[in-house]
């Protein structure tokens, strides 16, 4: 059984299993797991969320088939929320 939590809008595929299961090191079985959870939840029309995104092969694997958002050091390192805020305010207001 995998490491996934399963939500009515949100699947996740959390940073334990996702780091078992892109292309960095593993293998096409590993990929595979991957590939049907993304398949699974666009059929039921779910969002798709992988955390622990640290490369840019994850990030091209992951966007090659879909998968909604991510999150990791590939987009940020973890910051404090006043942090966050401060980002938010100079980009988008």
């Amino acid at each position: 059984m995998s490491n996934v939590t399963y939500s009515t809008s949100i699947e996740e595929i959390d940073k334990r299993r996702q780091h078992e299961t892109l292309p960095d090191k593993n293998t096409e079985k590993e990929q595979a797991i991957t590939k049907s959870i993304l398949y699974l939840a666009h059929a039921l029309n779910m969002k798709v969320i992988a955390e622990g995104v640290e490369t840019k092969e994850q990030l091209a694997f992951l966007q090659k088939h879909e998968c909604s958002f991510i999150q990791g050091y590939i987009v940020s390192k973890p910051a404090a929320p006043q942090k966050i805020a401060e980002y938010l305010k100079k980009r988008f207001l």
